[in-house]
């Protein structure tokens, strides 16, 4: 049962491209996910300062008991980060959100579900390369992530 969702920061919860703005369905996502009382978490490649300041710009920081970046730990795909933010839970009760491939390894060395997500990039080279890295499901949607996730909880 999943009791804590990781997402990525760029290209899965922000837009990088459109403005830095939400992909569609992520605020709803995440309200629905806080709703049912599970624990959500952010784990980035990106430095804590700029994922720190985007996420209180999009008005969606209050959603998260913990944030992984860059500047905290080794990164991606060396799984350090999650099991320093993750301290105790158990491996079987975490979903990890990303789209790339370190997000799929470092959730797989960690033993997290690992959720690949095409809808900042959805070509068929991509959810090839998620697959391969170890990916258990793929979403070309948010609507598509949440029926695996509410699935699972």
């Amino acid at each position: 049962m999943i009791k804590h969702v990781v997402f990525d920061h760029d290209g899965t919860l922000v837009n990088m491209q459109e403005g830095r703005g939400l992909f569609p369905g992520i605020r709803e996502l995440l309200t629905e996910l806080a709703d049912k009382d599970i624990k959500l978490y952010v784990w980035s490649a990106r430095d804590r300062y700029s994922c720190i300041k985007i996420l209180k710009s999009l008005d969606i920081i209050g959603f998260f008991e913990d944030i992984s970046t860059a500047t905290d730990c080794e990164p991606k795909p060396n799984p350090q980060g999650l099991i320093d933010m993750l301290d105790g839970v158990k491996p079987a009760e975490v979903a990890m959100i990303g789209d790339s491939f370190t997000d799929m390894v470092g959730a797989n060395n960690f033993g997290a579900l690992a959720i690949g997500v095409i809808w900042d990039n959805p070509t068929v080279r991509v959810r090839e390369v998620l697959a391969e890295m170890g990916a258990k499901h793929i979403c070309a949607t948010v609507e598509e992530c949440k029926k695996i996730l509410f699935g699972k909880i």
